[in-house]
């Protein structure tokens, strides 16, 4: 079986990046650019976790999150925040906003960000 992954990133050479490597290990993903571009994929395109950036046109990443999981529709969708805010602070806000796992962006970051994936949806 295949996972849907959204990704929600408004950077598009960083989404396109996600993307490739997500292809490579199997997953099935589409790509938003915006706040209201990924709660429209949400509702429409159900996927089984997200790539989600904090800070987005149109709404930040953490609203969403928080959305989604009061939702009972989209509460058991793992949600994975992937910011460049690697602050404790940070940290600890995107966890209270209900993400399932957290990945600071870097340069090096995709083998993080594909075992942190891994690890949201086996649990």
């Amino acid at each position: 079986m295949s996972y849907r992954v959204l990704i929600v990133e408004d950077n598009p050479i960083t989404a396109r990046m996600w993307k490739k490597r997500l292809d490579t290990e199997g997953y099935e993903v589409a790509m938003a650019a915006t706040g209201q571009e990924g709660r429209d994929l949400m509702s429409q395109w159900r996927p089984d976790a997200v790539l989600l950036d904090v800070l987005l046109p149109e709404t930040d990443g953490l609203t969403m999150c928080r959305d989604w999981k009061a939702d009972p529709e989209t509460a058991a969708v793992s949600v994975i925040c992937v910011s460049g805010f690697s602050s404790r602070e940070d940290i600890k806000a995107a966890l209270a906003a209900g993400c399932d796992g957290y990945v600071t962006k870097s340069a090096d970051a995709l083998p993080s960000l594909v075992a942190e994936l891994d690890k949201a949806l086996a649990s």
